[in-house]
């Protein structure tokens, strides 16, 4: 067992052979947030602790950069545009109105899409570069659609995919 002193996770105690997921409470935008945090079991046996710690710091400026990227106007990026006109395409006016995304527009959709999981692995070949993935969705009782922010050990944004 190791454990990674994050100051903005805190404390946690990682299984080095079976990684860390679980669900965890951090706040956001002064906003606290239940999200599911997994650290790939090849992780630990393959990356210093230097790395891991600094990487989980960088969420809330790589939430802002999210949120930048969010904040954009319909036809910036294609992935963002697409996830979001399927929600207002596929969710009924009641729902849509008790997710607040009213009007439904581009831009209230956008608003209301939150943090929903955030991932550290390795990227190919081994021993890899750590990566860090952070969800974003609306509520996960409605859809499993995510908008996903694939970050790299500098938390640098690399790309945006929509999964399920």
């Amino acid at each position: 067992m190791i454990t990674l002193n994050s100051n903005y996770w805190g404390r946690l105690a990682v299984d080095e052979s079976e990684g860390f997921a679980e669900y965890v409470t951090v706040t956001l935008n002064n906003e606290k947030r239940t999200v599911w945090l997994n650290i790939f079991e090849d992780v630990l046996p393959n990356t210093p602790i230097e790395k891991i710690v600094p990487l989980l710091d960088s969420l809330p400026a790589c939430t802002e950069i999210i949120r930048n990227v969010l904040a954009q106007k319909k036809g910036t990026n294609a992935f963002v545009d697409e996830f979001i006109e399927f929600h207002l395409d596929e969710l009924d006016a009641e729902t849509l109105q008790s997710l607040d995304i009213t009007p439904p527009t581009h831009e209230a959709c956008a608003k209301q899409l939150t943090l929903r999981g955030v991932h550290l692995w390795l990227a190919a070949p081994a021993p890899g570069r750590l990566k860090m993935t952070v969800d974003y969705g609306i509520s996960k009782d409605i859809s499993d659609q995510l908008l996903v922010f694939n970050f790299d050990e500098q938390g640098e944004l690399l790309d945006i995919t929509w999964e399920s």
